[in-house]
């Protein structure tokens, strides 16, 4: 999935990144399948991460979405402040019944966001964050969502 209109690429690009959560009534979430994505007009980038894509139905899933500018600064952010520098952040839940396939997602409410910026330079993108935010669906649905992520990407390049 590209969220981004691109540009014929120009680099190789190799993500090697890690999510961990505590996802109030739910399993742990865990994932090291994570795709990441560029906006060639902007300084904008996302990462994707999915679990559960290896389940029997393939339409179970569980993830995580943010979309950030790559020169975010190091520091805690809480969510609803106007210097919230996170674009996009959804933790989703994807279930299936034949025929159809719905999907919820939870937007931060309250709660806060720490980030290391480590490099953020042409060939390498590095980020830790540590997240902690109550997050809410559509239906007012709420869940308690707790982790961190490591965040590299290597360019190169072609």
């Amino acid at each position: 999935m590209n969220i981004f209109n691109k540009a014929p690429v120009t680099r190789s690009v190799s993500v090697s990144a890690e999510f961990t959560a505590v996802v109030s009534d739910r399993v742990p979430f865990f994932s090291q399948a994570v795709q990441f994505d560029a906006d060639p007009n902007s300084s904008l980038i996302s990462f994707i991460a999915c679990a559960n894509a290896e389940e029997i139905s393939g339409a179970s899933k569980k993830g995580f979405s943010l979309v950030f500018d790559k020169n975010i600064k190091s520091d805690t952010y809480q969510v609803g402040d106007a210097n919230f520098p996170f674009n996009t952040v959804d933790y989703f839940e994807t279930a299936a019944l034949p025929g159809l396939i719905t999907s919820l997602q939870y937007k931060p409410k309250s709660g806060s966001f720490s980030v290391k910026s480590i490099e953020s330079s042409e060939s390498k993108l590095h980020y830790t964050l540590s997240y902690d935010f109550k997050g809410v669906n559509a239906r007012n649905e709420e869940l308690k969502i707790v982790g961190k992520a490591t965040l590299i990407v290597l360019l190169r390049p072609l």
